[in-house]
């Protein structure tokens, strides 16, 4: 799909995928570190986080899409490029979810390397979560429907 529709079907796409991810990953998140919640508490936490976390992603996703740009003029390998920007990017984004669960703050020195084994699990798996959902972007883009999505880190 072609002009500003394909733009804007790609972004609506995407950041659907972004957000359902998300909301499902803080459920989880919440549910690991903050276990005394209800399941009600959870579902409505999750949902904010998720779209919180989204927005996070895309204040950052700017900047990030031109220092891909660069590391992957200077590497010439895309994946590594990706690996080498992303992933860290992430770590820290999620680690600012952290402390929006209930009863959690974060030191500077814990938001950069996480508070315990849990938390330090759930943050790497949620770099997964954030680069498996990359995958809508690029079927889109296989399937011609291009959109803002590298924005929605």
């Amino acid at each position: 799909m072609e002009g500003i529709g394909g733009v804007l079907l790609g972004t609506l796409i995407y950041g659907t995928a972004k957000v359902l991810g998300y909301r499902w990953w803080c459920g989880v998140g919440l549910t690991w570190l903050r276990p005394e919640l209800s399941a009600d508490a959870i579902r409505q936490r999750s949902l904010q986080l998720g779209i919180i976390r989204l927005l996070i992603g895309f204040g950052v996703g700017i900047p990030m899409a031109a220092l891909h740009a660069m590391v992957l003029e200077l590497t010439g390998v895309q994946a590594l490029a990706y690996l080498l920007v992303y992933v860290p990017i992430r770590w820290f984004e999620w680690g600012l979810i952290v402390p929006m669960m209930p009863a959690g703050k974060l030191s500077w020195s814990q938001l950069w390397r996480g508070q315990h084994r849990t938390e330090r699990l759930w943050r790497l798996y949620g770099i997964a979560v954030s680069c498996a959902l990359d995958v809508v972007f690029l079927l889109g883009v296989l399937n011609g429907i291009r959109g803002m999505g590298r924005i929605f880190c």
